[in-house]
């Protein structure tokens, strides 16, 4: 593999790798060295791994580029040699970058054994369904960060990829575009041991029917509104009015012997 002595390092990577932890920037930045220098790509796993796939495509076409220009130009259109070949511009050969070749095996691991066992537990996160997630939270949500990339390969470890991208929509679509939200989300799915799209629909449809229930019984508690000039009173009844009218006339005739007496003592 044909070497070179420079490369670009962008001040994306620089940022990207901030968030970090030491051992896992450290193997990200020999990664990068030896595959712009020397044309060797490592074997990473983890977040390791994730974003030195998202760096790595760059890394390539910089070699590429660079690699082209030390050639002195365009070559050219036709030579005529010994067995009277001719070349019409450019090679049409196809360069599909190093993807389909065997990965060299780093002999020297250093910390990278240590960094596995104390950080990475989420190696068995299947690469596709990652790939899905990153590409829902772009699309729905925004840039992902290597932090929010290693906390959705932890969430992998615990819910299907149906069900994160299911609370990356949810988020979505409430006008609430954040990380933190879609987190909400998911923690109460885990806490509520839901793991299938079927669990969250029945989840939903209780939600609205408790909801519903509660609508009713908040009418039910309230009054309804009198017409005019009816009282919301219960009016009193009388079966026998005789004896009222009666015990009335008597009442008045009291009345009037009184006052007839008063006039007398005067």
């Amino acid at each position: 593999m044909e070497e070179v002595n420079s490369f670009v390092f962008y001040r994306s990577f620089f940022e990207a790798l901030n968030d970090l932890k030491k051992e896992d920037r450290l193997a990200i930045y020999d990664a990068i060295c030896d595959l712009a220098l020397n044309g060797n790509e490592r074997d990473l796993s983890g977040i390791s791994k994730t974003i030195f796939t998202l760096i790595k495509p760059q890394v390539i076409a910089n070699r590429e580029k660079q690699k082209n220009g030390s050639k002195g130009g365009r070559p050219k259109k036709e030579t005529i040699g010994s067995e009277n070949k001719k070349t019409i511009g450019f090679s049409k050969t196809k360069t599909t970058g190093y993807e389909n070749k065997k990965p060299n095996v780093n002999v020297n691991d250093n910390a990278n054994k240590n960094d596995n066992e104390n950080v990475n537990n989420n190696d068995n996160v299947n690469e596709n369904d990652f790939a899905v997630v990153v590409d829902a939270y772009e699309k729905n949500i925004g840039l992902i960060t290597p932090h929010i990339a290693e906390l959705l390969r932890d969430y992998l470890q615990e819910l299907p990829e149906d069900l994160i991208v299911l609370a990356i929509q949810k988020a979505d679509e409430a006008g609430k575009r954040s990380f933190s939200y879609m987190q909400g989300i998911l923690e109460n799915w885990v806490k509520s041991g839901i793991k299938t799209l079927q669990d969250v629909k029945k989840q939903d449809e209780e939600f609205r029917n408790r909801k519903v229930l509660k609508s009713n019984a908040e009418k039910d508690n309230k009054k309804a509104p009198c017409a005019k000039g009816i009282s919301p009173y219960e009016q009193r009844t009388y079966e026998n009015l005789d004896f009222l009218y009666a015990n009335r006339t008597k009442k008045e005739s009291d009345t009037d012997d009184n006052d007839a007496n008063s006039t007398n003592e005067l």
